[in-house]
């Protein structure tokens, strides 16, 4: 299950980064969740812009385990968190960053160990922030995300939607 995105812009500063990844193991978690999913490890990488030949290129990724299958925003966070201090380095204009969960399981069918399980309240919170993000708009989020940001698609290529939008529908001129 992956989750890339280009940024809207190029970032140098770790803490844009930070929140930027932060905003995307939030949304990879939601989506476990809503498929009754848990994941045992996590693919981080970033990247440079590969076509500003002007500029230092690079590119990194480093996979992380988590300490015992998870769906929880803050577990997953945390160990992506990790991650990416690890492969960050400054002096870099960086385009694009990245998050694959790996190593899924049904919610129902996780493994338990003997050290690491799960703090049983991860669940009721998801569960409340999921609820209040359904109804307020995704307004509940991580001390790791800016609030004011909104996550959005880039769409300047989108294709012209003829059969569901009419002031898009092709014009024959005769």
């Amino acid at each position: 299950m992956p989750l890339p995105a280009p940024f809207e812009r190029m970032y140098t500063d770790f803490e844009d980064i930070r929140e930027r990844v932060a905003t995307y193991a939030g949304k990879v978690s939601y989506k476990l969740r809503k498929q009754n999913s848990c994941c045992k490890l996590a693919y981080i990488f970033l990247h440079t812009n590969v076509h500003r030949d002007d500029l230092a290129q690079y590119h990194n990724g480093i996979t992380v385990q988590m300490p015992y299958e998870t769906n929880s925003s803050l577990v997953i966070t945390k160990a992506v968190m990790t991650g990416l201090k690890r492969i960050y380095k400054e002096g870099y204009h960086y385009k694009k960053a990245g998050i694959i969960v790996m190593g899924l399981t049904p919610d129902s069918q996780k493994q338990l160990t003997f050290f690491y399980n799960e703090d049983p309240r991860h669940k009721a919170l998801m569960q409340t922030i999921d609820k209040l993000n359904r109804t307020c708009f995704d307004q509940v989020k991580l001390g790791a995300q800016d609030l004011k940001k909104v996550w959005k698609m880039q769409q300047k290529h989108l294709s012209r939607r003829y059969s569901t939008r009419l002031n898009e529908v092709i014009e024959v001129k005769v």
